[in-house]
């Protein structure tokens, strides 16, 4: 067993160079299969390909494609038409409209197959926009990514922050789980995004809104974030029984055929509904209409529940990290050791005579600390030793079930500056967890970061 306390290494700004931009993609991709040691010159398209090929897109996200429009505008709404993807970042600059994605991004809204065809799309852009040097970009359309070594547990506290998940208009009505309250998506975004707010201690620890399990019933579901996903275009869904809701084209609805995106929702189609009211009545109506209503601003709500979806306006709506299943443990399992441990009275390398001589030292708070520290490598250890066993007779996908939350992991994050701020905001709060705060803390306060989000 080998124990590490947690690290990150900040890698930068996505790069917009094409062959650095490759060599990145491969950096995190790889992350996730321990295979770093095998990136060598050239490797990186033939790399990328292969995971394009397999529908193992989520890497292309730790990219950054940003254009330029070639002259100045002076209505931005006429240039939204071309590109409607809600994973599309836009922002003026001198009078010039920018745009910001990621290759994920760019290649789903131009239906393109593969990497080469997107720079033929760069190659192609000087018309009406033009690549955007390094420099120029806005602020608010950095990506940066920055990689991670934690813990499970604390991992799966940052997989939460996509931003996008849900793209909901700001007057979206969430009904509490009992019905006696209700909030506007808006409201709920204002109070989590609020430093040291009650009200969001109050909601998180108290209060619970509407989901809908696997079986179909309606259980109660803990808010755990609430963000901004930028103005979208949205489009209100009107139902036979009147209930309505605005939504982005690429939202997801609960529908008697299972879930859809808005866009392939057709008239006549039913929808799953939850009642306004108090009771749990669930029931299916017709989609009547679907309009567009403009350019508003939408935001994304995120619940602690294994169905992923929530309640609202009575509609049911829808809710790379290193792998498990690739990475086999069978030499030596990685530990985390958990924050309260890092500062033992004792070092916690120490054979058992020498930790029984130190305990007499200690105060009784101290020997309960390491009692307990002693209790939890004894587990750890018997839960390696199984985990082996297990290796010889079951693949790593298998017996990677046993493994427990402080098992050490690597993980690459890239995010626009507008969504790490947000994690900042929300990580190192003091009400956040303090493992995860002692993540987050030291990136926030290097300067690399103070002066982008200086910037903003």
């Amino acid at each position: 067993m080998k124990m590490f306390t947690q690290t990150n290494d900040i890698w930068g700004e996505c790069p917009t160079n094409q062959n650095e931009a490759i060599l990145w993609i491969e950096k995190a991709a790889r992350n996730c299969y321990r295979s770093e040691d095998r990136i060598v010159e050239g490797s990186g398209i033939t790399f990328v390909n292969n995971i394009i090929k397999h529908g193992h897109w989520s890497v292309l996200e730790h990219s950054n494609m940003v254009i330029r429009s070639l002259h100045k505008v002076n209505n931005p709404q006429n240039f939204f038409s071309p590109f409607r993807s809600k994973y599309l970042h836009f922002a003026m600059k001198d009078d010039f409209l920018y745009i910001a994605g990621n290759f994920r991004a760019w290649m789903e809204e131009l239906n393109l197959p593969n990497i080469a065809e997107l720079y033929e799309f760069q190659d192609s852009q000087n018309n009406s926009f033009i690549i955007t040097a390094p420099d120029e970009i806005p602020p608010e359309l950095r990506a940066v990514t920055v990689k991670f070594r934690t813990d499970r547990a604390i991992s799966h506290e940052l997989v939460r922050h996509r931003p996008c998940a849900f793209c909901l208009s700001g007057e979206t009505e969430i009904r509490t789980f009992t019905g006696a309250n209700l909030y506007t998506i808006k409201e709920l975004y204002n109070i989590f995004n609020t430093p040291n707010s009650r009200t969001q201690y109050y909601l998180q620890k108290f209060t619970r809104i509407r989901t809908q399990t696997n079986s179909g019933d309606i259980a109660p579901a803990k808010i755990l974030s609430v963000t901004a996903s930028g103005k979208k275009e949205v489009f209100e869904v009107t139902a036979s029984n009147g209930y309505k809701i605005k939504a982005s084209k690429d939202h997801i609805f609960f529908t008697e055929l299972g879930e859809k995106k808005l866009k392939n929702i057709k008239i006549g189609e039913k929808v799953l509904l939850n009642t306004k009211a108090v009771e749990f009545i669930n029931f299916s109506a017709e989609v009547v209409s679907i309009e567009p209503k403009g350019i508003e601003e939408t935001y994304d709500l995120e619940v602690d529940h294994p169905a992923h979806n929530f309640c609202a306006e009575g509609f049911i709506v829808h809710n790379s990290q290193e792998s498990q299943r690739y990475c086999s443990y069978s030499k030596e399992l990685e530990i985390i050791l958990p924050w309260q441990y890092e500062n033992l009275p004792i070092k916690y390398s120490d054979n058992p005579s020498s930790i029984l001589q130190s305990v007499k030292n200690l105060t009784p708070e101290q020997k309960v600390q390491v009692d307990c520290f002693l209790i939890w490598k004894r587990v750890i250890g018997i839960t390696e030793r199984t985990y082996r066993y297990l290796l010889k007779h079951e693949r790593a996908e298998q017996a990677r079930s046993i493994l427990p939350n402080c098992t050490a992991t690597r993980i690459v994050v890239t995010a626009y500056i507008p969504e790490w701020k947000h994690i900042f905001n929300l990580r190192t709060n003091k009400a956040a967890y303090p493992g995860i705060r002692n993540l987050i803390n030291p990136i926030k306060e290097t300067l690399f970061f103070k002066k982008l989000l200086g910037n903003l």
